[in-house]
């Protein structure tokens, strides 16, 4: 198990590095498409959190029942069929959601969002190819998921830079070649079938073990049938109250306002830098120190890291809630797009920071089992 610095230093820099490349590459995706076109890509980003609940709690599961994994062949068999069993449910659950979407988006086209100088058939055809590459990138969810679960940050971190790095080149090539919204979602697509590919490779490299034929077994699903279940309950109810925002605007605004609202919502989401490694290191270890009756070390790691995750996400939130044009003029260099969404930023920062200050509490009521509370 790595140690929890080193884990932390890692995961924090490959996020930042992700992170920071696709503030670097926003202004050009939205010069190369145009900030309505761009809009679109905020209901794809939409999209992706609407349909989490169709996760249905597995990849949280999944990290918790591979946290107290070690070499020992009786829990690696074990880690094995859990991963297997989960996996071929993801992948169906990745078909369904290739089949809603992209049978929904003539509707979403036509009838929700409000095009100025798009064409409705470029954007169906757009949101159609936006469903099959969020379909196909569904699965690394799982996998990152596996591989957090085994304490392999480090592996984790160096993959989510070189896939991040992958996908904003290849994304900014295709819109070199075609500046269309046709191509920028086929380069998603490319680049999700490379990640979940990617992503899997580890998680079996990580769970291998000579000579065992692992198989599919349902009594897995049923017996985490409880945590899984309550995950599924705070992820509708996580979107209805975090994600509405988008949904309504979409439909209620014109395309070029939403986009700006889907920009400040960005450059606010990036506190997930700091939040997100943090959770995917502590969670696992975690569930392992509670699943081993060691409640005095659990209490030491909530307090400690507690501690360290408002050190982190507070005075940078503080920083940009008290600068909001500034900091977007930072990340797109347009100063009348800048003033129009200082005033959005300041509540969407504030929201995200205490969202964050959340997240540890909420790690270890998941290590403990305990989701009704959530």
């Amino acid at each position: 198990m790595e140690g929890v610095k080193r884990a932390l230093a890692v995961s924090i820099g490959s996020r930042g590095f992700a992170a920071l490349l696709g503030l670097l590459a926003l202004p050009l995706y939205v010069r190369v498409l145009g900030i309505e076109a761009y809009g679109i890509v905020g209901v794809f980003a939409s999209l992706q959190v609407l349909v989490a609940f169709m996760d249905m709690g597995l990849a949280t599961t999944l990290t918790r029942e591979l946290a107290g994994v070690d070499r020992q062949r009786d829990r690696l068999e074990l880690g094995r069929a859990v991963t297997l069993t989960f996996e071929l449910v993801y992948l169906c659950l990745a078909v369904a959601i290739a089949l809603i979407l992209v049978a929904t988006a003539p509707f979403v086209a036509t009838r929700w969002v409000n095009l100025d100088t798009l064409a409705s058939g470029e954007v169906s055809i757009a949101l159609q190819l936006a469903g099959v590459a969020l379909a196909c990138q569904w699965p690394g969810n799982l996998y990152a998921a596996g591989l957090a679960g085994l304490h392999r940050q480090t592996s984790l971190a160096i993959s989510t830079s070189v896939f991040a790095a992958l996908r904003v080149a290849i994304s900014l090539l295709a819109l070199e070649h075609t500046p269309t919204l046709e191509s920028f979602f086929v380069a998603q697509i490319a680049c999700a079938l490379i990640q979940s590919a990617g992503m899997r490779f580890q998680l079996w490299r990580a769970l291998a073990l000579a000579g065992d034929r692992v198989t599919p077994r349902v009594e897995l699903l049923l017996r985490s049938r409880a945590f899984a279940g309550g995950m599924t309950a705070i992820t509708i109810t996580s979107i209805l109250l975090v994600q509405t925002d988008k949904v309504i605007l979409s439909y209620v605004l014109r395309l070029p306002d939403f986009g700006v609202y889907v920009i400040a919502s960005t450059l606010a989401a990036g506190l997930y830098v700091l939040i997100s490694p943090v959770f995917s290191v502590i969670y696992p270890r975690l569930s392992a120190l509670w699943n081993a009756g060691n409640q005095p070390a659990s209490v030491a790691l909530y307090h400690a890291s507690s501690q360290a995750m408002a050190a982190l996400v507070m005075p940078v939130a503080t920083v940009m809630a008290c600068f909001p044009a500034q900091a977007l003029f930072v990340l797109t260099g347009d100063a009348r797009l800048s003033e129009a969404g200082a005033p959005i930023l300041v509540f969407l920062v504030m929201g995200c920071a205490l969202n964050g200050i959340m997240n540890i509490p909420y790690a270890l009521q998941l290590a403990a089992g305990w989701t009704s509370l959530s």
